[in-house]
């Protein structure tokens, strides 16, 4: 049986979601309109908000930190 208390979180999601959306729209018309009059494009990784890959660290550097640790405590 769904509840009054139920429903009105039903649609107090409902309505967060449609917020969200909403926001992720008008996002997008802003940053459409605003990319021609760059006058460097960014990288769509920028854009994307992806984060680039950390560089693997070398055996050697793991062992100074390691030490660092060692010291510390």
């Amino acid at each position: 049986m769904v509840t009054p208390r139920v429903m009105a979180l039903v649609f107090a999601g409902a309505s967060d979601r449609i917020a969200s959306e909403q926001q992720g729209r008008a996002w997008q018309a802003w940053h459409t309109a605003a990319l021609p009059r760059l006058k460097t494009f960014p990288t769509l990784e920028s854009l994307m908000g992806m984060k680039r890959q950390a560089q693997r660290q070398t055996v050697s550097e793991m062992e100074a930190i390691f030490k660092a640790w060692a010291q510390r405590g």
